[in-house]
């Protein structure tokens, strides 16, 4: 109730994480599947990735095991990964991730990920992170996000830095919305 009345309010949206834990506790096993087309405005070939996932509820966070699979430029790969949503305490959490790639024609050979989550307030929560992906060469990518809950909505904007040794650094950001259904507003 105290989220329809005010759904920006930091205590009603800890309160919602918290009931969410203890759900997930009770209900320790979870699978889902997706599928994303990725369009590029300067008419390259489109990205398309689909994906199968097992969610494990630990007492410390959630452990995810996940399989994908993406096409693009007539060609196919196959991924592997496990990350983990460790919290650290009351509003505050990480995302740790290992994935990798054993024919590495799309995705890299392997990904190690870190990013560190902090509740800002007002429905806002802001993130920092590390990637590094093994390419032909290791590539580094930094990572910032500045997340908004607005009611069963979550508005994300997120920033990506690849930093190189030539100067020819690049920057790219990225925006997306997700809805949660059901009762609760957390499905």
């Amino acid at each position: 109730m105290g989220l329809r009345l005010t759904p920006n309010d930091n205590r009603f949206l800890l309160a919602r994480r918290s009931a969410v834990d203890a759900i997930d506790r009770l209900r320790r096993w979870e699978a889902t599947g997706g599928y994303s087309y990725d369009w590029f405005s300067d008419g390259a070939t489109p990205w398309r990735e689909m994906y199968a996932s097992l969610k494990y509820a630990t007492p410390v966070g959630s452990l995810i095991v996940r399989g994908a699979r993406a096409e693009r430029f007539s060609l196919s790969d196959n991924q592997f990964e496990v990350e983990m949503y460790p919290r650290i305490r009351s509003g505050t959490y990480a995302y740790v991730a290992y994935a990798y790639a054993p024919h590495e024609q799309l995705y890299p050979k392997y990904r190690y990920a870190a990013d560190l989550y902090q509740s800002l307030g007002a429905g806002f929560e802001g993130s920092v992170g590390f990637r590094r992906l093994k390419f032909a060469s290791v590539t580094d990518l930094y990572v910032a996000s500045l997340n908004k809950y607005v009611g069963s909505w979550l508005l994300t904007g997120r920033m990506y830095y690849v930093p190189d040794r030539t100067g020819n650094s690049s920057k790219s950001f990225h925006g997306s919305f997700r809805r949660y259904f059901g009762a609760d507003g957390t499905s």
